[in-house]
């Protein structure tokens, strides 16, 4: 039977968009993170209209939840958890 060895687990906390950064590198990163996460709430029309929402309410949400992030109203982490093991 095959066993697994140097078995690890990591978690990382990303700024959604560039309120904090230590680096260059970490301010490209939570700006994407943010571009991302902006593109994800655009696409939730469909999903909140099906389950019911005001069509004036899932603008609004959407709006607003929009406007936080370009403006960096809130400032918001992402939790990046990794895991790995050697296969031995």
């Amino acid at each position: 039977m095959e066993s697994l060895t140097d078995v690890g687990w990591h978690k990382v906390f990303i700024p959604i968009g560039p309120w904090r950064y230590n680096d260059q590198r970490e301010r490209i990163i939570a700006e994407m993170l943010r571009s991302d996460c902006l593109s994800y709430i655009a696409g939730m029309e469909p999903l909140l209209l099906s389950e019911g929402y005001f069509p004036e309410s899932v603008e609004n949400m959407i709006r607003e939840a929009s406007a936080e992030l370009r403006e960096l109203r809130v400032h918001l982490h992402s939790r990046w958890s990794f895991a790995w093991a050697v296969k031995s």
